[in-house]
């Protein structure tokens, strides 16, 4: 219910809906937080799972040891794969939200889109595909595509 939710409030996010943004700030401000929170775990259990799996050899460690770490490897590992889709999404919340003034009442207060702050990264994944905002560009190319083609 939680990669759900956070996958319908990304969407929400993500075509800048712009109710959502300034006026529901509060739900979006929680959604924040709680990627925030997952993430957080999400590594340090990738890094457990990563830690007993590949560093330790548990098997040439203590045997009365060796069968508990090998569970906490095995659910570890899983968890790692299963939630993965659940850790993108929030990571795309999260990225989101650092191009985004949290005070910010309207567009116009708001930061340049896709641009972190006070660093200058670009993070918006369009502008690295090179997906330029301007729809008619593309309309025009699907236009003369038709034209040649069909």
């Amino acid at each position: 219910m939680f990669a759900g939710l956070q996958f319908f409030l990304s969407i929400f996010l993500l075509l800048d809906i712009q109710f959502y943004d300034y006026v529901l700030r509060p739900i979006r401000l929680l959604s924040y937080l709680a990627a925030l929170v997952y993430n957080t775990i999400y590594i340090f259990n990738a890094a457990l799972a990563f830690d007993l799996l590949y560093i330790q050899d548990f098997w040439k460690a203590d045997d009365s040891q060796a069968i508990p770490d090998f569970m906490l490897a095995s659910i570890s590992g899983y968890s790692v794969i299963h939630f993965s889709f659940t850790a993108f999404f929030n990571m795309i919340i999260i990225l989101k939200e650092l191009t985004m003034d949290q005070f910010a009442l309207s567009k116009k207060e708001d930061f340049e889109t896709g641009v972190v702050p006070y660093f200058g990264w670009n993070i918006d994944l369009f502008y690295w595909a090179g997906v330029d905002s301007n729809t008619e560009d593309y309309w025009e190319k699907a236009r003369e595509f038709s034209r040649i083609y069909l």
